[in-house]
């Protein structure tokens, strides 16, 4: 999970305040979040940015089309007064209260990379891409302290997946070799509920920086506005799928580009949530980042949308309900 430092959460947050204060138009909401964030970096991070080419000007004409998203722009100012009034939460953060005890670390024979999510005692659903992880699931919240490791017994790809074609279908399966006895299982959101959802919570215990170079082991938090909940919309002429490479009708487009706030590598697999009444109920599956992604991570990524797979996944838990 990408997060800013302390000193950077205060700049997002002033600026995240000076962009609402000055909303006009969406696109005076981009341009006045930007300019306010650039020129409250310290002199030697605006130094930094310039050795990359980045000054202010070309921050602001920024060619990543999420930017130019109005469902993204009408997210992003939901969740900046959700923000305004919960500034703790501005960023990623350790779930040291252990509200997301259904998310999992996932391993295998090189150690532990990616996450997944509990959704049933002895079942835990990821993405396919990750099967290289998927021999053994670590139930806590740091991997370096105290948890439960389980065994993975059986791995079931969806049938239909298929990586060179943007990971379509990127869901898997993980059978246990016993269950999970002290952490209740997530249900899986109703359709509805995710249609009509602004802001989602991706959880993971992946990297920390925007390279994917470290920072793994931790089960980190961070809330999102959704751009595109079912990847069937367009934004300037272009379609969802080809601006931001989902599949229609199948997957979540969601994030912050350049706030430094994403999933990350070794999140793949974990969960994203929306919320309901105070529930926590499971939306999509994390797969990727977005076509018009700048960096490795921490411009916007494409989660798999779970209840359009409801019955794949029923059929593995025993006439139980998911839902």
């Amino acid at each position: 999970m990408i997060q800013p430092n302390d000193h950077d959460k205060k700049r997002l947050a002033k600026a995240f305040k000076a962009a609402e204060t000055a909303i006009k138009e969406n696109r005076d909401f981009v341009k006045e979040f930007k300019e306010e964030y650039y020129n409250n970096l310290p002199s030697s991070k605006k130094a930094a940015l310039e050795t990359r080419g980045i000054v202010l000007n070309n921050l602001i004409e920024s060619t990543d089309k999420i930017y130019e998203d109005e469902r993204y722009i009408e997210s992003a100012k939901e969740y900046i007064m959700y923000n305004i009034i919960n500034p703790n939460i501005i960023g990623g953060y350790f779930d040291k209260a252990e509200h997301y005890p259904h998310c999992v670390a996932l391993g295998g024979t090189t150690g532990f990379g990616a996450s997944g999510v509990v959704i049933a005692p002895n079942i835990v659903l990821t993405a396919a891409h990750i099967r290289s992880f998927s021999g053994e699931v670590f139930v806590g919240k740091d991997l370096t302290r105290n948890g439960v490791r389980i065994r993975v017994r059986s791995r079931h790809e969806h049938n239909s997946y298929n990586p060179s074609n943007k990971h379509e279908n990127d869901l898997m399966v993980l059978i246990l070799e016993s269950n999970i006895t002290d952490i209740s299982p997530c249900r899986i959101a109703v359709s509805s509920l995710i249609n009509r959802s602004k802001i989602g919570t991706v959880v993971g215990f992946g990297n920390t920086d925007a390279g994917g170079n470290f920072g793994f082991g931790k089960r980190r938090v961070a809330h999102v506005p959704i751009v595109s909940t079912d990847c069937s919309g367009s934004n300037g002429g272009l379609t969802d799928t080809s601006q931001y490479g989902c599949h229609l009708g199948r997957e979540i487009v969601a994030g912050k580009p350049s706030l430094g706030i994403d999933a990350c590598f070794g999140d793949s697999g974990g969960p994203l949530y929306v919320n309901e009444n105070g529930e926590v109920l499971l939306a999509g599956i994390t797969s990727r980042n977005t076509n018009s992604a700048l960096n490795n991570c921490g411009d916007g990524s494409v989660y798999v949308r779970v209840d359009k797979y409801y019955s794949w996944i029923k059929s593995f838990v025993a006439s139980k309900s998911v839902v």
